[in-house]
């Protein structure tokens, strides 16, 4: 009977602990629903289901639901599902191996209130239905040291094989900085221990959401991180990937970016200022509104970086699909700026100048303490930042032509401009930067070229080796460089002419070839310019004398003397003198205007010689204020016509054979658009009509194997009775 009550009470005490070991979860949830719901009204915890097996080392617990109604934080926190799984016997050797750690669905709500660098203000961390004390107690550090060091446990050694946690996190905070948002997190790894004695590796997904910094900062964007940790911490590498982005600031226009991602990007800790990079891909970049955006850029590549605080040396940049749109208002303002930028632009701009005067005793007194402190011991050097030297392969463009849509209301008429940038290549960059034992600038040439259109036949090219030369602490280039401009058609840019020389061109081809040299701060070199078929009309007359008194006569005859028999305008203009204060040759021109004489016309000439064609084409005088000297036959256009017929080909076989056989000769195609119902874009489209002429005749080339392309020049488009294109020599 004895032995009975003993074997009875070992079976208690043993039941028991175990029973109450399998029931502590759910005991616990019982004492912590008790409590919480004390917290306030409809306050409570509720768990749809749970598991235990303290042996097994398993505990799972399934759709946990925190109730609390009308506080800051929501009406609720959810944790869909925890599950935990470890080794039990490793315990007692304080190891803790957890095999398996999942936390999925938590979904939580953050509120801050208070401003956390005031601590009278009171702030408080809202989370789960609870008000968290953010203001520090006040306890002495020294005395919480000393109470952390004796409360320090024994060294546990931990390791995680696995894990994966997934919450969703809302938060908003009134104060320092005002901020609000969503982030839903994923994260993912293998092989965490503490200490971190193996590699570990890891993955994180990341979305955030109606990101918004005191109102000055909006974003959303993903971002996916897979890499490996190593041992100790000793490197980092991986995969990032940065995509759905979108970025607005209030003093900035808004970005988006579909995708930026970073291959084998690696950090070590012997380097900690250090990484290198395979590659680097962007993809869909937008600066600007969605509808005529700044800036938007297909594809950016680079390949082989390294980045550390003494050098950036990487591969090549590439590029494609690059498209600007800049308009400029009529005070010359970049439209797509936010207000707030232009406002403080505008602020810097107008505070320079105070800021150069008050600075300038102070600056006074810097430029004379070397004088006056030289002979005697040298001065500690200050220490400033340091600028890396900088290494690039180069940088080209790739793919279909880029395109820059340019509209300028800030000269009259008003520029709309397409260019194409054909080509774009500059190789290599190496940059020395200063601190150095070298002074800074250029290590090694520099190659590049450049390729511009403006519309079919205009070409605009730039190439040239240069580097730099460092004289008095101003850097200057170094090198050769050529220029040239093709068939540029002169009336478009009638409100930077009228700028520059107070007129406007009524017709105007230029063509232009410069040729350059920079040596040791001096600059060398020639510009010819040649005008064809030139025609100018005045339209600034204060521009105009100014002009006039530079070159010791006035403008219209200057203009006269340079014309040739065929009423182009040939100069050259040298160039010279140190890059402080090049000279551009007016003097020369002004020799050049000297020593030339009032030409006659040799128009009788000409018609003699287009006497055989006299049976094809009607030939008729005009004054010397008109526009031709000898007009043809008008090419008239239907107001709904859409291409050249057959007749108007006809027509225009018979011009091109005269200027087949005439190389001199040049043909002003000049468009006139019926003013009866003109739209607000008639001068596009009778610029149009005109185009669709020297298009054709540049399909055929003179006796000197030359397209007739390059001499004939359009004029500005005019409103008269009929919609015709008038052509003439």
């Amino acid at each position: 009977m004895r032995l009975r009550w003993i074997g009875w009470l070992l079976a208690v005490m043993v039941i028991v602990p175990l029973l109450g070991l399998y029931l502590a979860p759910g005991l616990g949830l019982w004492w912590a629903d008790r409590w919480y719901q004390q917290q306030g009204d409809g306050y409570g915890i509720d768990a749809e289901r749970w598991t235990f097996s303290p042996f097994a080392g398993e505990l799972t617990l399934h759709q946990l639901t925190l109730r609390h109604p009308g506080h800051a934080s929501g009406e609720q926190t959810q944790l869909q599902q925890l599950q935990l799984q470890w080794h039990t016997p490793s315990l007692w050797q304080q190891y803790l191996h957890i095999t398996d750690l999942q936390l999925l669905g938590l979904t939580v709500q953050v509120e801050q209130s208070g401003d956390i660098n005031a601590p009278e203000s009171k702030p408080q961390l809202m989370v789960a239905g609870l008000n968290l004390p953010l203001a520090e107690t006040g306890e002495p550090p020294a005395a919480a040291e000393a109470e952390a060091e004796e409360a320090a446990p024994l060294a546990w050694r931990v390791r995680v094989d696995q894990w994966q946690l997934t919450p969703d996190i809302r938060w908003r905070a009134a104060q320092a900085p005002a901020s609000a948002g969503q982030v839903a997190l994923s994260l993912t790894g293998k092989n965490l221990t503490w200490p971190l004695s193996e590699a570990m590796t890891h993955e994180l997904q990341l979305q955030l959401r109606g990101l918004n910094l005191d109102g000055q900062l909006t974003a959303d964007f993903n971002l996916h991180v897979q890499g490996q940790l190593g041992a100790g911490m000793s490197d980092w590498q991986g995969d990032v990937r940065l995509s759905e982005a979108a970025l607005a600031h209030s003093q900035a226009p808004p970005l988006a970016l579909a995708e930026l991602s970073l291959a084998q990007l690696r950090w070590q800790q012997a380097k900690p200022q250090a990484a290198e990079l395979q590659s680097l891909q962007l993809e869909q970049l937008r600066i600007g509104d969605s509808e005529q955006p700044l800036l938007s850029l297909a594809s950016y590549a680079v390949d082989e970086l390294a980045l550390s605080a003494e050098q950036i040396r990487t591969g090549w940049h590439e590029y494609q699909g690059l498209e600007l749109n800049l308009t400029l208002d009529e005070q010359g303002e970049l439209i797509g700026l936010p207000p707030q930028s232009q406002a403080a632009n505008a602020e810097l701009a107008s505070a320079a100048p105070e800021q150069s005067v008050t600075d300038e005793p102070e600056a006074q007194q810097t430029l004379s303490e070397p004088a006056a402190t030289e002979s005697n011991t040298p001065r500690p050097s200050t220490s400033e930042p340091s600028t890396p030297n900088i290494e690039l392969a180069g940088l080209r463009q790739r793919g279909e032509p880029s395109r820059l849509e340019l509209r300028d209301a800030s000269v009259m008429p008003t520029l709309e401009q397409s260019v194409s940038i054909k080509a774009l290549e500059v190789s290599p960059l190496q940059w020395q930067a200063s601190g150095s034992q070298q002074p800074s600038g250029l290590k090694q040439p520099l190659d590049f070229n450049l390729e511009l259109a403006l519309d079919d036949y205009n070409r605009i090219h730039s190439q040239g080796k240069l580097t730099t030369f460092k004289r008095e602490q101003v850097i200057f280039p170094q090198g050769q460089l050529t220029f040239t401009v093709e068939q540029l058609n002169l009336v478009p840019y009638n409100g930077y002419l009228a700028r520059a020389m107070g007129y406007h061109a009524e017709r105007g081809q230029l063509n232009l070839k410069a040729e350059v040299g920079f040596d040791e701060g001096q600059l060398q070199g020639d510009v010819d310019i040649l005008l064809r078929n030139a025609r100018f009309e005045p339209e600034n007359d204060a521009v105009i004398e100014r002009v006039s008194q530079q070159i010791s006569m006035p403008v219209d005859t200057a203009l006269s003397l340079l014309r040739d028999d065929n009423g182009n305008i040939r100069l050259n203009v040298p160039l010279s003198g140190d890059l402080a204060s090049p000279d551009v040759g007016l003097n020369d021109l002004s020799k050049q205007l000297a020593t030339l004489a009032l030409r006659t016309a040799t128009m009788h000439y000409l018609k003699q010689s287009l006497v055989p064609y006299g049976t094809l084409l009607s030939l008729a005088d005009y004054a010397g204020s008109k526009l031709m000297a000898i007009r043809l036959d008008a090419v008239v256009f239907s107001a709904e016509q859409e291409s050249l017929n057959d007749q108007q080909r006809a027509q225009l076989d018979k011009v091109a054979a005269i200027m087949q056989e005439k190389t001199e000769l040049e043909l002003k195609a000049c468009p006139q658009f019926a003013k009866t119902d003109a739209p607000d874009n008639w001068p596009a489209l009778a610029t149009q009509r005109a185009q669709w002429i020297k298009q054709y005749l540049a399909q055929s080339q003179d006796d000197n194997d030359q397209t007739l392309a390059a001499r004939i020049t359009l004029c500005k488009p005019e409103l008269e009775e009929q919609h015709q294109v008038v052509l003439g020599f």
